[in-house]
């Protein structure tokens, strides 16, 4: 079930994925893709709050993974809705990771915090350091997204999509 939500979630038919993961959490609600992926549907269906509220309650029940807090700063920086976006809140989520947690994806999320607070300079440095990391990965698949980024930053403009805990790269840390 958990397999079928995460397709149908991918495949856009966002209701009925959003069902089958509340089926496997009404089963077993320590399975932290089925939430994770529960919350990644509520953004595909643009009931941003929702998520934020999820994501900060998976960041506190989860705190040893680190993709929650990724996808909950990401969500608090970049959501279309002025009503969960708070750079401040995203910075204190970041700040709180264990330097074992910062993974991969954390320049860039940390990018993204510092130009919703208006910290355009460093957050292109952040960006392009980023773009570098990809770059020596083998990841060149991720430098046109990251480039859109950087010259946002780079025109003093925060980064907002109606998707913003852009999955593409989470997906590395969860299939769900």
């Amino acid at each position: 079930r958990l397999w079928l939500a995460g397709v149908l979630r991918r495949t856009g038919r966002l209701n009925e994925a959003l069902s089958h993961y509340a089926q496997v959490i009404t089963i077993d609600p320590r399975v932290g893709g089925a939430t994770f992926g529960y919350a990644a549907t509520l953004v595909g269906l643009r009931r941003y709050q929702e998520a934020r509220d999820l994501l900060a309650e998976l960041v506190k029940v989860y705190p040893d993974q680190s993709m929650f807090a990724h996808a909950l700063a990401r969500l608090l920086v970049a959501a279309p809705d002025d009503r969960v976006r708070d750079g401040q809140e995203a910075m204190a989520v970041l700040d709180a990771l264990p330097e074992k947690q910062r993974i991969t994806d954390f320049g860039e999320t940390l990018a993204m915090t510092l130009a919703e607070l208006e910290y355009y300079e460093d957050a292109a440095r952040w960006q392009r350091e980023g773009i570098t990391a990809a770059r020596r990965a083998g990841r060149e698949d991720l430098v046109p997204r990251m480039a859109n980024k950087l010259g946002q930053y780079e025109r003093g403009r925060p980064w907002r999509h109606d998707a913003p805990l852009e999955l593409d790269p989470l997906v590395a840390l969860s299939p769900f």
